[in-house]
């Protein structure tokens, strides 16, 4: 995965798309500048806390991984316009957030953040 994150820092795209991830490189956590992010495929049951380094992702998408709750963190995300993830195995958040589309779903996860952080 070196050789396209090499090639990411200069397009803001990054595809790490069925690469057997358990868990995101960190190296990914220092590309501030980078607005697109496949993750589909992997093994992620979620993001580290530092994700919300990531200010500048417009996409993200972490369809098949066996993720039950959307992280938190994805909430921090200013200017995410899309998201793309598995219903099936989702607990979090609820049907109904997930049904009201991504400005609820963004909102959820960052009360869920915020509340978090407050302790």
């Amino acid at each position: 995965y070196l050789g396209r994150v090499a090639e990411a820092r200069t397009s803001n795209y990054l595809q790490l798309g069925d690469m057997g991830l358990q868990a995101l490189p960190s190296v990914v956590l220092h590309m501030e500048a980078l607005e697109y992010l496949n993750l589909d495929g992997n093994n992620l049951k979620g993001l580290p806390p530092h994700f919300t380094r990531l200010q500048s992702l417009t996409e993200i998408s972490l369809a098949s991984n066996p993720i039950v709750a959307l992280p938190p963190v994805l909430g921090t995300l200013s200017h995410l316009q899309s998201l793309h993830f598995d219903r099936t195995l989702l607990r979090s958040p609820p049907t109904e957030i997930l049904d009201r589309g991504l400005t609820m779903i963004l909102a959820f996860l960052r009360r869920l953040y915020d509340a978090q952080a407050s302790g």
